[in-house]
């Protein structure tokens, strides 16, 4: 019974189908007018009617199986982590990859400071990530809600979705959490 109830978010509105026994005997009295095989007709889409819609009341959802992983790494490059530092995070990232890749999995990189920029959008082969990045950013600021905004975009349909933040976490524009919450909820 519990392998019939994954299916369902709200599963204890499946009770709601109990109910179909009344919607029977009320409706067949009412049409009585009719013939016997319209009135079997309509008592049949007047049962469909209603448990499609409990059917969505309960949730019912089809669980996927994802077997392509797709990672984006979200790369502070705002001034408050050293230069050295930026540089070690693009050598964590290729060794991350190299090392956590498998069959057709997908990587992908974002850089951000004031706002946000895919530097590497997802890729299902081997991918380098620069020592030196080449998009243009305000480094004065550190947005990670952009970037979680952007990463949330960027996923291709049909994978199970990462994240990966490098940063000192020290933002000073938006609300990281707030999406945050979107994101593994999704």
């Amino acid at each position: 019974m519990s392998e019939i109830l994954k299916y369902f978010g709200q599963p204890w509105y499946l009770l709601l189908l109990l109910l179909l026994p009344v919607l029977w005997a009320w409706s067949y009295r009412g049409l009585s007018g009719l013939g016997r095989w319209r009135r079997l007709a309509a008592l049949t889409l007047r049962t469909a009617v209603v448990a499609a819609i409990v059917m969505a009341l309960a949730e019912f959802r089809v669980p996927q199986n994802r077997d392509r992983l797709a990672v984006i790494y979200l790369l502070d490059q705002s001034l408050s982590i050293p230069e050295t530092k930026r540089a070690e995070m693009a050598g964590y990232v290729n060794l991350a990859i190299e090392r956590h890749r498998k069959g057709d999995d997908l990587a992908g990189v974002i850089v951000f400071g004031r706002e946000a920029a895919v530097e590497i959008p997802p890729f299902n082969y081997d991918i380098q990530v620069p020592r030196q990045i080449e998009s243009l950013l305000d480094p004065r600021y550190t947005n990670l809600e952009d970037a979680m905004k952007l990463a949330l975009a960027s996923f291709p349909e049909g994978v199970a979705k990462r994240v990966v933040v490098v940063s000192d976490g020290d933002q000073n524009i938006g609300d990281a959490l707030g999406i945050a919450r979107d994101l593994t909820s999704k």
